[in-house]
């Protein structure tokens, strides 16, 4: 079989309600404010009682994504993606960006333009959108602007993330409290020197785009990291964000190897994952992007689709490149995922890859990197029945897509 067995670990968020009799849910006091225990002293940068590495449950070695169920803190509704207001790309040169975005994947023109955009003199932004994605491009005027900084140190890549809260101005200063540094824009905090996270009103969150759209909204964001890296970002997150932990896993695919923690803001959805290489010092698509991108960062955005077929015919035919799987995948796919097959056919003509878990399908494709380095790239997602995983068996798959890329480019 194509997919051999490969060790995996998986934690999962445990238990986080105050010892009090109160039953507030100190995870969900930040960013989604206004709810800690009033008999709870002043929170600190780790104001929880129990170390990170104790407040997770282990599962037994060898136990896959299917048989480890994941934290769930939405009362048993699906979960569905959102919580990201935007997300912004510092680019060479913002017009060329906002025309390729709109060419390639049939983004439009948001009416709040860059002049109600810009945070910074000496750049230039443009504000893009469809369905509930909200992107912005931003390029600067200037050489000393920071955003020329930016795009020197890493190339074309994400700068800044925005947080839809109640109360950004509640939410910033409960971040601070709690440990992060501020950012040089106003109510951001700096994310460990890669990016900056940027609390924005609710009302000024995702906006839903009138038009063709094949894109619904920002499923996650997947953040490459340094060898040895996981930990401190994940405390990062739970500590001072209010994040869960939903899983650690490691995959080995025989050439490379990849450790990987998945976090999520228990009420809005906001998720990110975190990858590292799987030793120091080894070759593989993670330790690649750090080289080029100067160090850790957003690896990729994923956009979910409620129909992935229409989205990566519309997207090919504008002259979106995708990676292709290996061709012995879909030979073994209606073995892994039953329910689609019927649908290998037209999966495998769009080197669509699928996985199931408890809750449904997930179907995913990667897009080839946006730019000349081997750094920021895409994904479109479509999750069935209320999917809640992230394509665990679909992993070696791409890192083996992603390798054969490699190879070609003569860094493996």
């Amino acid at each position: 079989m194509l997919f051999e067995p490969f060790r995996t670990s998986v934690y999962r968020a445990a238990d986080a309600v105050c010892a009090c009799s109160c039953g507030t849910d100190k995870l969900n006091a930040v960013p989604r404010l206004a709810r800690g225990c009033p008999q709870e002293p002043p929170v600190g940068p780790r104001s929880f009682e129990t170390p990170l590495k104790d407040r997770t449950a282990s599962v037994p070695e060898g136990s896959t994504r299917k048989e480890a169920h994941m934290s769930d803190t939405t009362n048993g509704q699906p979960w569905t993606p959102g919580g990201f207001a935007y997300c912004e790309i510092a680019v060479g040169n913002a017009d060329h960006a906002a025309d390729w975005f709109r060419d390639r994947y049939g983004f439009q023109l948001r009416e709040n333009g860059p002049e109600d955009w810009n945070k910074t003199p000496g750049e230039r932004s443009h504000v893009l959108g469809q369905g509930g994605v909200t992107l912005a491009v931003t390029g600067a005027l200037r050489p000393e602007s920071p955003v020329a900084d930016f795009v020197r140190a890493h190339g074309d890549g994400v700068r800044d993330v925005g947080l839809a809260v109640d109360d950004p101005e509640d939410a910033f200063h409960r971040a601070v409290q709690r440990g992060a540094s501020p950012g040089a824009a106003p109510l951001s905090i700096d994310v460990l020197g890669a990016y900056t996270y940027t609390f924005v009103a609710e009302a000024d969150g995702p906006v839903q785009s009138g038009g063709p759209s094949s894109l619904s909204s920002i499923d996650h964001l997947a953040c490459a990291l340094e060898y040895g890296d996981l930990d401190r970002w994940a405390d990062f997150h739970v500590d001072v964000l209010g994040f869960d932990i939903l899983m650690k896993e490691t995959t080995d695919t025989g050439r490379s190897s990849m450790h990987s923690i998945v976090v999520r803001d228990p009420r809005s959805g906001a998720t990110l994952t975190f990858v590292s290489p799987g030793a120091p010092g080894d070759r593989s698509q993670i330790s690649e992007f750090l080289e080029h991108n100067g160090g850790p960062g957003v690896q990729h955005v994923a956009f979910a689709s409620d129909d992935i077929c229409q989205a990566v015919d519309r997207f090919t035919d504008s002259g979106a490149e995708f990676l292709r799987a290996p061709a012995a995948y879909y030979e073994v796919l209606d073995q892994r995922v039953p329910a689609l097959s019927g649908e290998i056919g037209r999966l495998r003509d769009r080197s669509i890859l699928a996985d199931q878990d408890e809750s449904g399908e997930l179907l995913q494709i990667f897009t080839r990197p946006v730019s000349g380095r081997p750094t920021l790239f895409f994904e479109v997602i479509e999750r069935r029945g209320g999917s809640k995983g992230f394509g665990a068996g679909n992993i070696k798959a791409l890192f083996q897509a992603v390798e054969a890329e490699q190879l070609r480019r003569g860094t493996l």
